[in-house]
């Protein structure tokens, strides 16, 4: 995995690691009663997606059979987005995030509906590599922010965060260390904010000195991040294996194997604990984990773990997504690593299928602008 790329999924971890959005950021008004259900919220939070889009489509049933003021119609509109987003179903969610902000904006309603509802589509065009449209899209919403919740609030933080990732993604270094800069300052300013928030703010910030190669400025931000997650959580919670997923990242960026590999393997056992060995989330650490042993000739164990983790994530992700194409690539390579040629010869056509596939970012029929 060349270093672009390698960077690109450091920082999408940060995007994705809940399952493809921010994974407090639903859209609500804060005056009005109507709120996802909270058996939906639990669902999308554990990773049930499937269980948290059957309880979001009922309450968006309800909300049009009920002719709902705007905001609970955004409202439940922009939820099930989010989850369908989760599942990389961007074409559906996209078209929900669009139809969410027509109704927002037919009513004017509560600002924080409309900045989140931003929000989530910028990492839908984050994710699916729409650079452009997720920096017009945050350029309002970072605007919102600024204007309606003021200099020092948390949606500003998120959305400079979510601004200083696009921004890192796109090889703007010096922008994206100012724009992270500045949220983590407005975070650290919030005696209130989620540990997760503050969290993937330092591990955003470290990923651009990663980017720089500034090892030793990024290293105390990642290291901060797990002890604030393991404070917080306990050792064992999956949110510190989503912030131990990027030191494992650096560590392979600085060559540190054996340390990425004992990261990797960490992360692992916390994700088969708390959601099984099925499931997608635990399937992505184990694909990482079998890139870093097939770097250190340890074949039979990477083979067994991509053996496992590919099915899983072709499955839950669908077959022509970004994360399976680089999960056979790596695949591919271990491949060839043990002689296996002919073999790795069709994962690897069918890893250059999907890049093929994605250099249109989504299928032409699925964009709706």
């Amino acid at each position: 995995m060349n270093n672009t790329r390698l960077m690109t999924a450091f920082i999408l971890v940060l995007v994705i690691a809940a399952g493809g959005l921010p994974p407090h950021a639903f859209a609500q008004t804060t005056s009005d009663g109507f709120v996802s259900t909270p058996a939906g919220k639990k669902a999308f939070l554990n990773g049930d997606y499937a269980e948290a889009e059957r309880f979001f489509r009922d309450a968006l049933r309800e909300a049009e059979a009920a002719k709902v003021t705007p905001g609970r119609m955004a409202t439940a509109i922009g939820n099930l987005a989010q989850v369908l987003a989760a599942q990389h179903r961007f074409g559906e969610a996209e078209e929900l995030f669009d139809r969410a902000l027509k109704v927002e904006a037919s009513a004017n309603v509560d600002p924080r509906v409309r900045t989140i509802l931003l929000l989530n589509l910028s990492a839908v065009y984050t994710t699916t590599e729409r650079f452009g449209r997720a920096e017009s899209v945050l350029e309002e919403a970072v605007g919102l922010c600024r204007k309606h919740f003021g200099p020092d609030s948390r949606e500003l933080a998120g959305a400079l965060k979510r601004q200083g990732i696009v921004y890192a993604m796109t090889k703007r270094v010096d922008k994206a260390e100012s724009r992270l800069k500045e949220a983590l300052a407005i975070a650290e300013r919030q005696p209130n904010l989620p540990p997760e928030e503050l969290a993937t703010i330092l591990s955003s910030l470290a990923g651009v000195y990663s980017l720089q190669n500034k090892w030793n400025r990024a290293e105390p931000l990642l290291l901060r991040a797990v002890d604030l997650s393991e404070r917080t959580y306990g050792a064992d919670h999956p949110l510190v294996s989503d912030v131990l997923i990027n030191l494992g990242e650096q560590s392979m960026r600085q060559g540190n194997l054996d340390r990425a590999e004992a990261v990797f393997r960490r992360a692992l056992s916390i994700r088969q604990a708390a959601f099984g060995r099925d499931h997608v989330d635990t399937a992505r650490i184990a694909a990482r984990l079998a890139s870093v042993l097939t770097a250190l000739n340890k074949n039979d164990e990477a083979h067994s773990l991509f053996v496992a983790a590919l099915p899983i994530e072709e499955r839950v992700l669908g077959p022509a997504d970004a994360e399976v194409a680089s999960s056979l690539e790596q695949f591919g390579k271990l491949l060839r690593q043990m002689q296996d040629t002919s073999r790795a010869e069709t994962i690897e056509a069918r890893a250059r299928s999907i890049r093929e596939t994605l250099s249109y970012t989504i299928p032409a029929g699925q964009i709706v602008k």
